[in-house]
């Protein structure tokens, strides 16, 4: 079962219904951070206040790809954040 229904959520969307909002360096990194540990989901799901920031501008933008490049980097091939 989904935590919430399609249009709710734009992590949800795109890992389970799809379909999102997000641009294709955005989506490309959130995907490869699911592939590394498909649990991580929820807790990028609770920031969804953050993913609608994206259209407020390339600042904002910035930022989101730093925060999943810093995701990706404490993920080891096992999928397991480091310590």
């Amino acid at each position: 079962m989904l935590p919430v229904d399609p249009g709710e959520n734009p992590v949800v969307d795109l890992l389970f219904h799809g379909r999102h909002p997000f641009p294709r360096a955005v989506e490309v990194r959130l995907l490869h951070i699911h592939r590394l540990d498909p649990r991580l989901w929820r807790e990028l799901a609770v920031e969804g206040e953050c993913w609608q920031r994206i259209r407020g501008g390339e600042d904002s933008y910035g930022r989101v790809i730093l925060f999943l490049d810093r995701i990706l980097g404490h993920l080891d091939p096992g999928g397991r954040p480091e310590h």
